[in-house]
């Protein structure tokens, strides 16, 4: 059997008639195969890009779907760093334990969104799970002498990492179907349910200490 060629990511999108960081998108989210070089760059199989291509012509163009955690764990890590939360005076002066622990209950969070968007094991206890985890957090803000404000400004900057993952709005980042707008709907919902218990977390925290 004759080994596949392979496509640059390049290559396969002008194949496909689509922009590059919709491929990106597809291979994210298992729509098509995807190849990693020791360099780091993508490849896809030409058998693999002609068969979406058939399909795309066809009419069946790629719904929007939920990426693997692991892939959005890593993802997401990366908005992280680059996200203005990086600038902000009351970050800079927060320690590395407040730091590693609001990573902690972000990771958290994004595998509790995936599940929650999915609908796996029941949306009302992964909710539950959610909302005792923004407790924690919002008292952990409290522990630290963070203000009511910069305690909602770090949640949701940590909400909109996670949002530019899982279902971006930028149609430069992803194609904006039906499909996709519902599950950007159902993640905002998910997010304002757990800020009540952020606020929660951050006023009973902030009551118990003794100034």
């Amino acid at each position: 059997m004759d080994a596949p060629q392979w496509l640059s990511l390049g290559q396969a999108s002008r194949l496909l008639g689509v922009a590059p960081s919709t491929l990106r998108y597809w291979a994210d989210r298992g729509i098509i195969r995807c190849f990693r070089t020791p360099g780091g760059h993508r490849r896809f199989a030409y058998e693999d890009v002609r068969e979406l291509r058939r399909n795309i012509a066809a009419g069946l163009t790629p719904k929007a779907s939920l990426p693997p955690v692991e892939t959005a764990l890593t993802t997401t890590r990366q908005a992280l760093t680059q996200q203005p939360m990086q600038a902000t005076e009351w970050y800079q002066r927060l320690s590395e334990d407040f730091r590693q622990a609001h990573r902690r209950y972000g990771r958290q969070l994004l595998t509790l969104a995936v599940q929650y968007l999915a609908r796996r094991n029941g949306n009302g206890d992964v909710l539950k799970q959610a909302m005792a985890i923004a407790y924690e957090q919002g008292g952990l803000c409290a522990e630290y002498g963070m203000s009511a404000a910069e305690t909602i400004e770090g949640f949701w900057l940590c909400c909109n990492a996670i949002e530019s993952v899982l279902v971006p709005m930028d149609p430069e980042q992803a194609p904006v179907d039906a499909e996709h707008l519902r599950l950007h709907r159902e993640l905002t919902e998910f997010f304002q349910k757990l800020m009540r218990s952020v606020l929660t977390g951050y006023e009973d925290r902030r009551s118990s200490i003794v100034w």
